[in-house]
């Protein structure tokens, strides 16, 4: 019996030993990281991400929108042993296990937030993954939106995209309260307006046990989508215009054996709300929202027609003898000559030692102001342009909107260039001399003006000195149809020219229509009144064989405008008669049958 007891005390004092060492283990040694497991694992807050709101044109129709994505995603604080994690996982969703080992250890800064080992699952996979959950501590299953742009390279410069913050945005006050991983606007309206169409995130709070299984749901907050935006476009409008403009660009490319570009812009005379906006080439958007590898980015950035920049509003160029609405009101206003007054065109100006040309060389003999503008006559403005001066010509220039932003709701916008002697001496440390102020009369020399600034200059002739800031977004609204804002036309400045002198120049460009340089725009059922421009490139990197660029804007119905159209093509070559003119006829003819409901 003593020798039994004896042995049983033994017994019961290793396992007291055994128990005091695995207690002080725990406590001592292990007592930190489980105590941080018991805290973290009484209740875990897990957040769930809001769509984004819709983008829709002017009549509903949806431009942007979300639809749910499957992950696999894991919380490396519940993974006791990363390897074997991976190694139960890879055969699951088709990855090896260093690739998730090494996708873990990335992370390892955020050991409690889900991080996400494969996206974009199919239903096969998901189900896999579900059946062994609970066997493989750590691993979830997460639904996330992911934009989807229904009509692809569509208004695609307008609509923007999506991606991943970036950790330079993460430190922006704009992105306040922002998480690594979150989705936000990169461009466009998508970015403009990413206050709007962000929604706000709901969470779940769950009790759950040491291997992370739920015990009890104690709330949830479901997430507030974001809201809903109302665009100014005519999405039938815009593809419309999209199409026309690349046949038309695609055809001139094989002419010139290079790729070339173009913008299109209709825009609201009596509010500025943009009705189509187009820039070819365009890019998919979808490309970047599903994840944009870097090989294929690096293939739009290099490609030589630069599909990513907007030249509508990115887009600096001379505006050639479409700046001429403005040379010739501000003559027209300091009195310099009238509607009416005559000239004489030789084909020539000199100006000091040097002749400045018409571009009909032969000359235009005698003309008077108004046949100047229709026949885009060179020396009539040359003229005009040296009776200003430069510092009486740059006050008009800048009145009517030329070297300053637009401020349209769209980021990326430039202001151009009106350049001045300041500009000169800074830049190419020259004098400005009067032969740079006859170049600029007629929109050559250094002058950059973006399409949609000109958009602006033909609107303040047809609203006689008021200027409307453009804009693309007409209300906000909440996903459940409640309108929260509506956006109402500014009229953002007055010109001071008379409203007689306006109608000199509408007077002109309606002539230019019907006999002039856009002649081929005449038609009864389409009463325009248009100004034509052919902007002469010297060879330059970017342009080798210094092709012209081609212009046409207008205004109408003439009597009481509706609608400004612009056309700009990029180093089209010809002259905008022959070039421009004949795209605004199909755009127009497209316009009239869209608004009388013939397609």
């Amino acid at each position: 019996m003593k020798k039994r007891l004896n042995i049983f005390l033994i017994m019961i004092g290793v396992a007291s030993l055994l128990l005091i060492g695995r207690l002080a283990f725990l406590q001592l040694i292990m007592g930190d990281r489980y105590g941080k497991i018991a805290r973290f694992n009484i209740i875990r807050t897990t957040l769930i991400t809001a769509p984004r709101g819709e983008i829709r044109d002017r009549k509903g129709r949806v431009l942007a929108y979300d639809v749910p994505r499957l992950n696999v995603c894991a919380i490396p604080f519940e993974i006791d042993d990363v390897e074997k994690f991976a190694k139960k996982l890879a055969p699951l969703i088709g990855y090896s296990p260093e690739r998730i080992v090494k996708i873990i250890k990335k992370h390892k800064g955020n050991k409690f937030q889900e991080i996400v080992i494969k996206s974009k699952v199919n239903t096969e996979v998901m189900m896999r993954v579900a059946e062994y959950q609970g066997d493989i501590p750590g691993l979830y299953l997460e639904v996330l939106p992911v934009r989807e742009y229904p009509h692809g390279e569509i208004a695609s410069h307008i609509i923007g995209y999506v991606g991943e913050i970036t950790g330079e945005e993460l430190g922006k006050p704009r992105y306040s309260g922002r998480r690594q991983g979150d989705v936000v606007g990169k461009d466009g309206i998508e970015k403009y307006y990413d206050q709007y169409l962000q929604g706000k995130m709901g969470e779940v709070e769950e009790v759950v046990d040491a291997s992370g299984k739920i015990i009890k749901v104690l709330g949830k907050t479901q997430p507030r989508p974001g809201y809903n935006l109302y665009l100014t476009l005519d999405f039938e409008l815009q593809k419309e215009c999209e199409e026309l403009l690349k046949y038309y660009v695609k055809s001139l490319s094989k002419i010139s054996g290079e790729p070339l570009a173009g913008s299109v812009i209709i825009m609201n005379s009596k509010t500025g709300e943009i009705f189509a906006m187009v820039s070819y080439p365009g890019f998919d958007p979808n490309i970047f929202s599903k994840g944009v590898s870097r090989k294929d980015y690096q293939k739009l950035i290099n490609r030589k027609d630069y599909p990513l920049l907007n030249r509508s509003i990115a887009g600096a160029y001379p505006a050639a003898s479409t700046f001429k609405i403005v040379t010739g009101s501000a003559a027209l206003q300091e009195g310099i000559c009238t509607r009416y007054s005559p000239f004489y065109c030789s084909g020539r100006h000199k100006v000091g030692n040097l002749y400045f040309n018409c571009f009909v060389r032969a000359g235009h003999g005698p003309i008077n102001f108004h046949k100047s503008i229709s026949e885009s006559c060179d020396v009539v403005f040359y003229i005009l342009g040296e009776s200003l001066g430069i510092d009486r010509l740059l006050n008009y220039s800048r009145q009517y909107g030329i070297g300053s932003k637009t401020d349209i709701d769209l980021p990326g916008e430039i202001s151009g260039l009106l350049p001045n002697h300041i500009w000169k001496m800074k830049t190419l440390k020259e004098p400005w001399y009067t032969g740079d102020t006859v170049n600029l009369s007629i929109g050559q020399g250094y002058l950059g003006i973006t399409p949609l600034q000109m958009a602006v200059v033909v609107g303040v002739v047809a609203n006689k000195g008021f200027m409307y800031r453009p804009f693309l977004v007409k209300k906000v609204e909440r996903h459940d149809n409640v309108v929260l804002k509506v956006i109402n036309p500014v009229i953002s400045k007055r010109v001071k020219i008379k409203p007689g002198h306006f109608n000199a120049i509408r007077d002109g460009m309606r002539e230019a229509v019907l006999t002039g340089t856009a002649k081929r725009l005449n038609s009864p059922k389409m009463r325009f009144a248009g100004k034509t421009g052919t902007a002469e490139n010297f060879p330059t990197k970017e342009n080798p064989h210094g092709r012209n660029h081609t212009w046409f804007v207008g205004m109408g119905p003439f009597e009481d405008p509706e609608i400004i159209l612009v056309v700009f093509l990029e180093k089209s070559g010809g002259l905008a008669g022959k070039r421009a003119v004949p795209l605004s006829r199909s755009i127009l003819n497209e316009y009239r049958k869209l608004k009388n409901g013939k397609n």
